[in-house]
């Protein structure tokens, strides 16, 4: 039962953001409300009672939860601030980060430190969705979100156990969105050919969650 209702937390959390990247404002916060009510109401009664459980499914649902409300108040979408969450459509990022004191549910290091470093993913899909409409401004907003998410993973004195991969990951995203405005820059030069990348954009196969 309570791997079941990790999948069911960690769906609502994918779906999210894939609504996110849709432009689906309203969508993507319900969804993360039902992501977080889930972790409350139900899974976290039960790892209150067995506290060893905490590690394994809870805490990758926990880590995708984390990822998805990085994301959302990074660009701009809450429930409470100036983006209107009803509308669907454009999204203007604001570049916000998160603490892991913002969260109102409590977060261990590694859970966060996840999160973070996953939302630099969504930032590097958002990147080329700006690029493709050469929005060079959109993209240097999300270069400087990574590399800045990039240089503190870097001071940290001791990472997580489960981050040693992911920064990885972050430095390539890094590599590749800084590719990626270098390519735009030459299309501009030479007048405004197509640009090509080799950023892929998540769409809804990939995510592996049924989309309602």
């Amino acid at each position: 039962n309570l791997i079941k209702m990790c999948r069911d937390g960690q769906k609502a959390a994918k779906q999210s953001i894939f609504a996110l990247h849709r432009g689906d404002k309203k969508k993507a916060l319900q969804l993360i409300a039902k992501c977080e009510s889930l972790i409350q109401e139900q899974l976290f009664p039960i790892v209150g009672e067995e506290p060893t459980l905490r590690s394994g499914s809870f805490a990758n649902v926990l880590e995708e939860y984390a990822e998805a409300k990085l994301f959302a108040t990074w660009l701009g979408v809450t429930s409470d601030g100036d983006t209107d969450a009803s509308a669907t459509g454009d999204l203007e990022p604001t570049g916000a980060i998160m603490s892991i004191s913002d969260f109102a549910i409590p977060l261990t290091a590694d859970e966060y430190v996840g999160g973070i470093c996953d939302l630099t993913g969504e930032v590097g899909r958002f990147a080329v969705q700006r690029g493709t409409v050469r929005d060079t401004e959109g993209v240097q907003l999300c270069l400087q979100t990574n590399q800045a998410v990039l240089s503190s993973l870097q001071m940290m004195a001791q990472w997580p156990s489960s981050t040693g991969k992911k920064i990885q990951e972050v430095r390539r995203s890094v590599e590749k969105i800084e590719r990626m405005l270098y390519e735009m820059s030459l299309s501009e030069a030479a007048g405004g050919r197509d640009m090509k990348t080799d950023v892929n954009i998540t769409d809804a196969s990939d995510m592996n969650v049924d989309q309602e």
